[in-house]
């Protein structure tokens, strides 16, 4: 719809530099603000009628995202030369940071402050534990 004629004028008349399909959701994101609206909701339904839907329908969204941040994550493990469903149901994955020493040691608090932890991300699954290094956008 963002190539028909009538939103091409809208956007024409309203100087918008981005089409109308820049500003619609995109069904992900919708996921997120419907959390943010049933915690909204339940904060002034705590002892009305149907409070309880409402914290059923918000753990049911809480699953749905945790799920959605999982598969996200997982999608970007590469280099893992065994079959990822073989190691069993995911129970958890989070970033974490490494600090290791340098070469040379450090003999100074300081000096090692400047050193920058490297990110890395863990996977624990029922039957592994899997650890990711991040990739830049450079691919390096």
């Amino acid at each position: 719809f963002a190539d028909c004629a009538f939103f091409q004028e809208c956007q024409k008349k309203l100087e918008h530099k981005l089409r109308l399909d820049s500003y619609l959701l995109k069904p992900v994101q919708r996921i997120t603000k419907y959390q943010l609206l049933l915690k909204e909701l339940l904060k002034y339904s705590k002892y009305c009628e149907g409070a309880e839907d409402l914290e059923e329908a918000l753990r049911a969204i809480l699953g749905i995202l945790k799920a959605v941040n999982d598969s996200m994550h997982q999608i970007a493990i590469t280099g893992y030369d065994g079959n990822i469903c073989e190691l069993g149901k995911l129970l958890m994955q989070g970033s974490f940071s490494v600090s290791t020493e340098h070469k040379k040691g450090h003999s100074k608090v300081k000096d090692f402050a400047r050193f920058k932890p490297m990110q890395r991300h863990l996977f624990l699954y029922e039957k592994a534990v899997l650890f990711r290094k991040k990739r830049d956008e450079n691919g390096e």
